[in-house]
């Protein structure tokens, strides 16, 4: 966070940021290549899925341009009005998208639209690929790393409250118009998702811009090769392999991904109303919601890495479009969006978050710039193979493990085995303290302990004695045990902090027997005789000291010693 940046206006701009996302949003579930864009392309114009895997994987290849933008960003100096300018244009998709729903719904050629769609998409994605890391790179500069996982988990599960609403309520209009009408309501729909993209860029401008860090040495290489400097994440192996395997993970998801919605919704397949779409939207969005912050605070804790390979278990749904038929997507569908909805944040969320931790802080631009690049040209041809897949094999049927699937399910199952060879390659980044993916996923799957890591925010809060007690009640109904990993000794600000020494630490269970005590796992008090010169606080690792694993128990208390100088 930048010294000029109040805490104050931190959280000014840090709310400001999570009203403009949940206005984005009604931009992205609409005129961004997802479920209703899809279908609308898909199944009403009248675009094969290898023209929609085409237009897929231009609008991915794109990413391309961020390489200009970085000399770009380096010759204005700061980020934010461009980055204003080309997004609003950006967002100015959503009308041209309109135009063509309504020209359709007048008798206009469907083939005509499918062309200027075309245009306008890849000429909409051109132009914010030219600036889009600048507001990565801006967030980023503004928000303390500390929180920012948290941050923008609360921004996610805000932005997600509207999704659900918008998505709802779009996928129940488009099932209730008839004939050409259907056109119409999506002209609508457009029209409100690219004011809504415009809004959510015009409230950026209240939101400050911290000065970019720069370090001596940053400056001197700059100075004397800015080619090393442009060139330097290549250079960076790790950050290098990272952003290569990234594009591997979302090739692979994207061979099938794009064609879930126009699978379900159409006739000549699963056959289900549009509803459906946004009913798996509420299930899933609502689970996201839920437990978006507890892994924004697993991240926190334990490391970007692991949160984002225990997430891709989301492709463990995809298992239910093998069994999915037309008589029982009612029962199918609510169960894939169940399973997403609890994993897919942990990725989605986490692996821009593991990209910023591998970042180099003075040259973030222009790491932020190849990482889109690499992943968006790796990935670009997951969807134009998904596609010709999905159009070579519609029709037909084949056998595989003792089951006979369509097409499609052939589609999905390639997909689903790519993600786990990429996955297996995910384990290869390294994210410095990161704990083993094995270790979290043990904490996380104990429902103690991950009910502990959804209430932390409270519990880390000056907050009123009866909110911590409800709080703490809240983790265990059953039995009301902490799993206890971390304490922090905060000192005193206004007076005396000396006094913050001799300190002993001790858990007791329900039947107060000890079942921590920080002298003998250390063998001496907290903070000594005050060697530490009194500190502003004193983090005291309890699972480091209990051989990795918390403590459970369900009273915590602190005591002062009187330091022996005999």
């Amino acid at each position: 966070m930048s010294d000029l940046t109040s805490p104050a206006d931190l959280r000014r701009s840090m709310n400001l940021s999570i009203i403009s996302g949940a206005t984005g949003t009604l931009w992205a579930i609409v005129c961004a290549p997802q479920a209703i864009f899809n279908v609308f392309m898909r199944n009403h114009l009248g675009a094969t899925s290898s023209q929609l895997g085409l237009l897929v994987g231009i609008l991915s290849f794109a990413s391309i341009l961020q390489l200009p933008s970085i000399l770009i960003y380096r010759r204005l100096g700061r980020r934010k009005p461009f980055w204003i300018i080309t997004s609003t244009i950006h967002r100015l998709n959503g009308p041209v998208l309109a135009m063509v729903a309504f020209t359709v719904a007048r008798g206009g050629d469907k083939a005509q639209g499918i062309l200027i769609v075309f245009v306008a998409m890849i000429a909409s994605w051109v132009i914010t690929n030219l600036s889009s890391s600048g507001w990565w790179n801006w967030m980023a500069d503004l928000v303390p790393i500390g929180v920012r996982a948290r941050f923008f988990g609360r921004r996610s599960a805000v932005s997600q409250v509207v999704n659900i609403a918008a998505f709802f309520l779009t996928a129940v209009a488009l099932d209730t118009a008839i004939g050409d009408r259907l056109f119409v309501v999506y002209g609508m729909v457009f029209l409100i998702g690219g004011i809504g993209g415009v809004v959510d860029i015009l409230l950026h401008t209240l939101i400050p811009e911290p000065p970019a860090p720069v370090s001596a040495e940053s400056t001197r290489q700059a100075e004397v090769s800015p080619s090393k400097s442009f060139f330097a994440p290549l250079t960076d192996r790790n950050f290098l392999r990272f952003s290569l395997i990234t594009g591997l993970v979302l090739f692979s998801i994207n061979v099938s991904a794009p064609f879930f919605a126009p699978y379900i919704t159409s006739s000549e397949s699963i056959g289900a109303p549009n509803t459906w779409l946004g009913i798996m939207f509420v299930i899933s969005q609502t689970i996201w919601i839920a437990v978006a912050s507890g892994w924004g605070t697993v991240m926190d804790r334990f490391g970007r890495k692991p949160v984002v390979m225990i997430g891709l278990l989301f492709v463990l749904s995809w298992v239910g479009y093998l069994v999915l038929t037309p008589s029982n997507y009612f029962i199918v569908l609510p169960i894939i969006a169940m399973i997403g909805g609890v994993f897919a944040p942990a990725f989605w969320d986490g692996i821009n978050q593991l990209m910023l931790s591998l970042t180099k802080e003075e040259n973030r631009l222009t790491y932020i710039a190849w990482y889109s690049t690499i992943i968006g040209t790796v990935s670009a041809s997951g969807s134009v193979v998904g596609g010709w897949l999905d159009d070579t094999l519609r029709g037909q049927t084949l056998a595989f493990l003792g089951m006979h699937l369509n097409g499609f399910q052939v589609v999905v199952i390639t997909s689903m085995i790519l993600v786990a060879l990429s996955l297996l390659a995910l384990s290869r980044v390294h994210e410095g303290s990161a704990k083993a993916v094995g270790y979290v996923f043990s904490r996380v799957t104990n429902p103690g302990i991950f009910r502990t890591l959804l209430n932390i925010g409270v519990l880390a809060r000056t907050d009123s004695s009866e909110r911590v007690a409800k709080t703490l009640r809240s983790i265990d109904s059953s039995s009301d045990d902490l799993a206890i990993e971390q304490v922090i000794l905060f000192n005193r600000s206004n007076c005396c902090q000396s006094r913050l020494q001799d300190i002993t630490v001790t858990v007791f269970d329900a039947s107060d027997v000890e079942v921590f005590n920080s002298f003998t796992a250390l063998g001496d008090y907290i903070n000594p005789g005050n060697t530490l010169g009194s500190p502003a606080s004193i983090p005291l690792d309890i699972a480091a000291l209990n051989s990795g694993n918390p403590v459970v128990g369900q009273k915590i208390v602190v005591s002062r010693h009187a330091y022996d100088t005999t």
